[in-house]
């Protein structure tokens, strides 16, 4: 179960039926997607607690990603930087703009997980952009209070087909403004490459950071399938920066190595 830590939404409150119905509250969402602005290179400053089941205390660490959002590539630092210690590249994983479409790519790259959210129901015809018949079939939870003020529309959500593919199930949707503002994906996921993939959920908070709707917060879980063992990972971004270039060796590791010591005059302490 993910854990109710950090939470935007506040408690479900009774309230009468909407007059909208679940598939134009979720068309509308899908719409907005389209108008919000992306960032090329995104520089997130990340918190993260990592607990096992039945263990006494928890992992904590900081981590510093930085993400080209063309590319779909990140580059992992540590929180302070080393400059002795690799980074870790490769492709990106819980970006905060991975809802937004202008950078976005289509295809999960080969062995991949897919963790990221199905927007395969938006759909580009010429210089429009429309809602295809949707892939789910959605119903209306509720209207639940949201902590900052104002409330959101509680979406459940059934793949009608391909359940890997169409892999979200819960959305909480702003009444007045159409963001959203939490999102529950089902995926798989694994720590490193040399783990196996296992199923699990991931929660998803949203937030203004500067111009943007980002995603701010994620809560998951892994199950090792051979010990059995389960860690619960929560991650909360404390601080971004929104860059219009950055040199491509930080998403190189040859390269990289060529310019460890030019991180810190390039990106900041």
């Amino acid at each position: 179960m993910i854990a109710a830590a950090a939470l935007l939404l506040g408690l479900a409150t009774p309230s009468p039926a909407p007059l909208t119905d679940p598939y134009q509250i979720y068309k509308s969402a899908m719409q907005h997607l389209v108008t919000l602005p992306q960032p090329e290179f995104i520089i997130d400053t990340e918190h993260w607690i990592a607990a096992s089941a039945g263990d006494n205390g928890n992992d904590e660490w900081g981590e510093r990603r930085i993400f080209d959002s063309t590319n779909r590539l990140e580059c992992v630092l540590d929180v302070p930087y080393t400059i002795s210690r690799p980074p870790q590249i490769g492709e990106s994983e819980f970006a905060p703009d991975t809802w937004l479409i202008a950078h976005r790519q289509t295809t999960q790259p080969p062995g991949g997980t897919n963790m990221n959210p199905d927007l395969s129901d938006l759909k580009t015809i010429a210089t429009v952009i429309s809602v295809a018949r949707p892939s789910y079939n959605i119903t209306l939870v509720g209207v639940d209070s949201l902590t900052q003020g104002g409330t959101a529309y509680h979406l459940s959500l059934r793949p009608v087909s391909d359940p890997k593919k169409h892999n979200l199930r819960e959305l909480w949707i702003n009444t007045a403004s159409d963001n959203i503002m939490r999102a529950i994906i089902e995926g798989d996921y694994r720590p490193t490459y040399r783990d196996v993939a296992s199923d699990t959920f991931v929660l998803e908070d949203f937030g203004l950071v500067g111009p943007y709707w980002l995603v701010i917060h994620h809560v998951w879980t892994y199950r090792n399938p051979f010990s059995g063992r389960t860690v619960q990972y929560n991650a909360t971004s404390t601080a971004m920066r929104f860059l219009a270039a950055l040199p491509n060796w930080f998403f190189d590791v040859k390269l990289f190595e060529q310019h460890r010591g030019d991180v810190l005059p390039v990106i900041g302490p």
